[in-house]
């Protein structure tokens, strides 16, 4: 779960949303929002399950990793931990608890890897969005390539920093069918198959 967090503009919220609260007995956490990001500096979590003892630890991508974090407990028992350190739930009655920041600066959310994402949706007409994220600063070429090969499009070719980002490729002026999209970020190279219905 990433609690604190400023998402960056060009990423939708939605991306972080949960499925239904599952059976009863089956382990869950989530903020009570039903996401598991949360951009504001206190949350509440609920818990679900059995799972017990419950360990909850802090970690921070932040160079500076001395922010605080304080975990109530619903009889008002108070954890205080900063990036690394545990805290441990024993009491299987307990369904919620909030965390609270204590001091550090906002910080968008950086991916732990380099991804591609399929295309939404998929198949599209006449416009489609590409999401894809950057573990850290690289040079970006994202190109849409029909089946021979041959490249129709230069979505992206510049430096970008470390972050999520997307793309909107519109095909108006392409004839219906399959293509490819392909990016390349340092090492990192992926390619993922759309379909433009006209």
């Amino acid at each position: 779960m990433y609690f604190g967090y400023e998402l960056p503009e060009d990423i939708r919220r939605e991306s972080f949303s949960l499925p239904p609260v599952p059976p009863g007995g089956t382990f869950d956490a989530r903020f009570s929002d039903g996401y598991y990001l949360n951009e504001s500096n206190e949350a509440t979590i609920l818990l679900q399950g059995e799972s017990y003892p419950l360990v909850l630890t802090s970690y921070s991508s932040r160079v500076d990793e001395s922010v605080e974090y304080v975990v109530t407990e619903r009889d008002g028992v108070e954890h205080r931990v900063i990036s690394g350190e545990s805290i441990e739930l024993t009491d299987r009655n307990i369904r919620l608890v909030t965390v609270h920041r204590v001091g550090g600066v906002e910080e968008k959310l950086l991916p732990e890897e380099f991804s591609l994402s399929q295309n939404y949706p998929n198949p599209f007409n006449p416009s489609t969005t590409i999401e894809y994220a950057l573990q850290k600063d690289s040079y970006v070429t994202l190109e849409v390539y029909n089946m021979l090969g041959q490249r129709v499009e230069v979505l992206v070719n510049e430096e970008q920093e470390a972050g999520y980002y997307q793309v909107v490729f519109d095909g108006t002026k392409l004839p219906s069918g399959v293509y490819v999209y392909r990016i390349k970020a340092g090492e990192f190279v992926d390619v993922k198959k759309f379909v433009y219905l006209k």
